[in-house]
């Protein structure tokens, strides 16, 4: 029997207008030209270890203001484990990159392999064409499993795998890109201390590990058009991408994703360049819950339409090294009702000494719109059936400072607020059978935050620090529930030969709170761990890494500790 869905068929075919008229409208923008080749594809170049610094690299001064980005929470042991990602989105810094003082033939293809304790298994393969200015082919394929290794809780055993490939094509008018990914990511649910069900327990012979298993994938497509009249300074980008994505409780999404703008030079006063123009951004998504994948003998599901679309017109103009963009965003979102915003659109950038120091602030609001996809990312323990909501910001203001200091210091700092309705929020689901899964609450409320960034870097040396605050002002909640005030980072690489490198990486945050029976605490963690990587030769390598070396079996979410101290050691060949 089908529910709900008559209830969002008017809805749909709103939404499905517009992205059919945004469809046809944006190929009449495609008339550009392309001197020179982007390269911030999935590239692996391998060459012999024989570092020095490069020039100092312009840093991309376009710090932006939204907080509102679904994050991902990854305690990855496989590569480099990754904080807990709070709403803010720190710049990713351009330091001067290290290269062969001989300028060797780089090696296109990579191959990466290794084996640790808890039985965990990594493999990692690039392989790309050879280097062109007019095409090019790449494919990366990624696995990484583990038998967990808790004792004390339910099975913990992981797998992930992913693969990607794309191409790219320089044409005289336009740049394309294509890509087409696939990610499995299986978890187990293992949220709750064997102890606390006995009899369950006796009654099973592997730790519950088929009743608390859980598979995420999705496949998907994603196109970038990217034109450029250099000689008159106009500018034109399409992005568009389709995503499948399901689950095992039969949860189910399509997720299509248009992002573009277009920007015409005017002469209206004596600056040295202005700008008119319009972004805009359409999520046209269908999110289809069915309740047969939870309990069989219930013969259900719901289909939920929910779309975001903004039209942002501006005007920008740039005197020396002053930037300034004037505009407003218009937000609507559609689902069974109608949500609409208006938000100021304003942006400030001054340039200091040169293009070694920048000051800028952003003024920005919308909404935002969430998907199951988005937060399984961010929590890979979310019920299979969780309430979908837009978040809307009144106001998002950030102002900071980035620049760099020479060839071997890049830095960033910002501060930011942010009044905002409908934030997720993270608590225990007590319908779940074990009471080890999340479902997602909404509130609105208050942001204060603050951010520091820099990447220090030498011929020997390689040192990147981060710490990022956040404090919350909720309206009902007595809690801003399962968001850490601090996260830090601190990651240091040295070589002690021209082919040895050792890194080190601290990491850790502050305690949060979780609502389960009253409050619960979450403790503060903090994680260390040792990487070694050996170059034989300039094709063949070899790497061990010493991962949680206090042994610390801290919690990411409420009731999921992370594995003890880890061994892990492998291959690395180029070819």
């Amino acid at each position: 029997m089908k529910t709900y869905h008559q209830k969002y068929i008017s809805s749909f075919k709103i939404g499905f207008r517009i992205v059919l008229a945004a469809l046809f409208l944006t190929p009449l923008f495609v008339s550009a030209q392309v001197e020179e080749m982007e390269t911030d594809e999935e590239v692996m170049v391998i060459a012999p270890f024989n570092p020095s610094i490069s020039k100092a690299q312009k840093l991309n001064f376009q710090p932006k203001a939204d907080t509102n980005t679904t994050q991902k929470i990854k305690i990855d042991y496989l590569t480099t484990a990754q904080l807990f990602e709070t709403n803010y989105s720190l710049e990713k810094l351009t330091a001067a990159k290290f290269i062969d003082r001989k300028n060797p033939k780089y090696a296109q293809n990579f191959a990466k392999a290794g084996y640790g304790l808890y039985n965990s298994i990594y493999g990692e393969l690039f392989v790309n064409s050879e280097m062109s200015k007019t095409s090019q082919v790449g494919v990366h394929v990624r696995h990484y499993s583990t038998n967990g290794g808790l004792d004390e809780y339910a099975y913990n055993g992981s797998s992930l795998t992913t693969a990607k490939v794309w191409t790219k094509s320089v044409r005289r008018k336009q740049t394309t890109n294509l890509a087409i990914d696939y990610k499995r990511n299986q978890i187990h649910q293992y949220g709750f201390r064997l102890e606390d069900y006995p009899i369950q327990h006796d009654k099973t012979t592997n730790d519950f590990k088929d009743d608390i298993n859980q598979v995420f994938s999705h496949i998907g497509f994603n196109m970038d058009i990217l034109g450029n009249f250099d000689t008159k300074y106009r500018d034109w980008k399409i992005q568009l991408g389709y995503k499948y994505f399901w689950d095992i409780f039969k949860t189910s999404e399509h997720l299509i994703d248009i992002d573009a703008y277009y920007e015409h030079p005017v002469e209206w006063i004596d600056v040295d360049q202005q700008h008119i123009g319009i972004a805009f951004k359409a999520q046209t998504y269908s999110t289809k819950f069915n309740f047969s994948g939870l309990t069989p003998s219930i013969d259900s599901s719901e289909s939920y339409f929910h779309g975001l679309y903004d039209i942002a017109p501006y005007y920008q103009i740039k005197q020396e090294n002053l930037l300034l963009e004037v505009g407003a965003k218009l937000s609507m979102g559609l689902d069974s009702n109608s949500n609409v915003r208006v938000a100021p659109r304003i942006k400030l950038e001054v340039g200091l000494m040169g293009d070694q120091l920048l000051l800028y602030a952003h003024l920005n609001g919308g909404i935002y719109n969430y998907s199951v996809y988005g937060l399984s990312n961010e929590n890979n323990f979310i019920s299979p059936v969780v309430p979908l909501m837009y978040t809307e910001y009144k106001y998002q203001v950030k102002a900071g400072l980035k620049g760099h200091y020479l060839s071997f210091l890049d830095y960033h700092a910002f501060i930011e607020t942010a009044a905002f309705e409908n934030m997720p929020m993270y608590v225990t689901d007590i319908s779940a059978p074990f009471h080890n899964t999340f479902t997602v609450i909404y509130d609105g409320g208050q942001q204060l935050g603050a951010g520091l960034e820099a990447n220090f870097k030498t011929e020997r040396w390689n040192v990147e620090l981060m710490g990022k605050y956040q404090s919350f002002t909720m309206d009902t909640a007595t809690r801003a529930w399962q968001k850490p005030s601090f996260t830090y980072k601190l990651k240091v690489g040295y070589y002690v030969l021209e082919n040895l490198k050792v890194t080190a990486l601290l990491l850790g945050q502050s305690k949060m709170y979780n609502l389960y029976q009253g409050e619960k605490t979450v403790e503060p963690w903090m994680d260390f761990s040792l990487m070694a990587d050996y170059h034989l030769n300039k094709d063949l390598g070899f790497f061990l890494k010493v991962t949680n070396i206090f042994s610390d079996q801290y919690h990411v979410w409420y009731e999921y500790p992370v594995q003890s101290i880890g061994f892990m050691g492998g291959v690395h060949f180029a070819f």
